[in-house]
């Protein structure tokens, strides 16, 4: 990829991992901090839940808890002027609604590389985000050290 390439907005959707912090600081080599946009996607709360039965989480909760720990961990990383957003929905197409509603240019998704089994009963976010943007989308994996 060309150093020269820049884009205005991207997307970076993070579980606060290392691959994940990666792929922030990749958005930030490709667009200038104003135009990355992080955002963590939790999935809903059941209905069944003991939380939410018992009235003691709900969905706004959680996300204002979720949003701290993102800006602390940002923060600790020497990542600052990004946008923050938290969402709750299905992970893959909540990312790319998204990068449609803030007219991304580019995704910038990290990938675990899980395969077999533990990949199809945890499933793909990257996968599915591959499969359903409508922008192009960057998938990373951690660079191999060298020991």
């Amino acid at each position: 990829m060309s150093e020269g390439w820049r884009v205005d907005r991207v997307v970076v959707p993070v579980d606060l991992s290392d691959l994940s912090m990666y792929a922030v600081e990749t958005a930030l080599k490709l667009a200038p901090a104003s135009g990355v946009h992080v955002v963590t996607v939790l999935e809903p709360l059941s209905a069944i839940e003991p939380g939410v039965i018992y009235g003691t989480i709900n969905d706004a909760d959680r996300a204002a808890r979720v949003r701290a720990t993102l800006e602390r961990t940002l923060e600790e990383r020497g990542i600052r002027g990004v946008h923050l957003d938290v969402r709750t929905g299905p992970p893959g197409v909540t990312i790319c609604d998204y990068a449609e509603e803030i007219s991304a240019g580019l995704i910038v998704v990290p990938s675990h590389g899980r395969t077999g089994l533990r990949r199809l009963l945890i499933g793909s976010v990257a996968e599915v985000i591959v499969r359903h943007a409508t922008v192009p989308v960057l998938v990373l994996r951690l660079p191999k050290t060298e020991t």
